[in-house]
């Protein structure tokens, strides 16, 4: 079960609440590199996060960085969970965690950040609470709402992010650079630190997920919408970001 809910006044610093749901035994899931950081707290189960052949035990007050590539993770026993969704450099801007430290790893929220206490008191609020799906969305919405409403969104990082979207991540660092009248170092340097990968790599999700919006039926259309260069890479990326074939993910004949 998910129910999602996009809520304009958590913007631009959020861009949706989940809450999930998986039943016990459950399969393993992969779950594609994406452009939101994601802080998760289980109200029911455990989730287990699988790297190769080791088994990582997920904190039940955890957040997950931006990734470069695919994520698997297995529930352990029934699970309920409510996921919140940063967009990038809200995590910086908000003051609550350094996205550097994050990067490609889900870590527990207590061991980096000041403000694990008051999320930790909310999750215990909403476990014995016991309330419906969507009364404990909105309370998470009420919440984070009190907390953010002081808070500024980096300008700059806002700019710079709606110029790589639009281009659909296709914008080389010396012309996003031009634009932002900075040197490449400096853009480099300054985007790195707020949003946590580099400009490249968060151009390649979103060059990803622009194509993920697009109409094909082959994979030579596919290659050739995304702007890869053939479609050897094009696989490659898909495989790396999806943990899938592009005909497995797109579900192309």
């Amino acid at each position: 079960m998910w129910l999602t809910l996009a809520p304009e006044i958590l913007k631009p610093f959020i861009n949706q609440i989940v809450y999930s749901t998986a039943e016990a035994n459950d399969a393993p899931y992969t779950v594609p590199a994406g452009k939101y950081h994601v802080l998760g707290f289980q109200l029911t189960g455990q989730l287990i996060r699988l790297e190769d052949v080791t088994k990582q035990p997920l904190t039940t007050l955890g957040i997950t960085g931006l990734a470069i590539s695919a994520t698997t993770y297995q529930s352990v026993g029934a699970t309920s969970s409510i996921l919140v969704f940063f967009e990038p450099g809200a995590l910086a801007a908000l003051k609550m965690v350094d996205p550097r430290d994050i990067t490609g790893a889900s870590v527990d929220l207590q061991l980096i950040t000041r403000q694990a206490n008051s999320w930790f008191d909310l999750q215990e609020r909403l476990i014995a609470q016991q309330l419906a799906p969507i009364k404990i969305v909105n309370q998470v919405i009420e919440w984070l709402y009190q907390r953010i409403q002081t808070y500024e969104p980096n300008m700059w990082l806002q700019q710079t992010i709606a110029l790589i979207n639009q281009n659909h991540g296709q914008l080389s660092l010396t012309d996003l650079s031009h634009e932002m009248l900075l040197s490449s170092k400096q853009l480099q340097r300054r985007f790195s630190a707020n949003v946590g990968l580099t400009v490249k790599s968060y151009s390649e999700l979103i060059q990803f997920d622009y194509l993920g919006h697009q109409t094909f039926t082959n994979l030579a259309d596919a290659a050739i919408i995304g702007n890869y260069y053939d479609q050897a890479h094009f696989t490659k990326m898909t495989k790396r970001l999806t943990g899938q074939t592009p005909k497995q993910y797109f579900k192309l004949d």
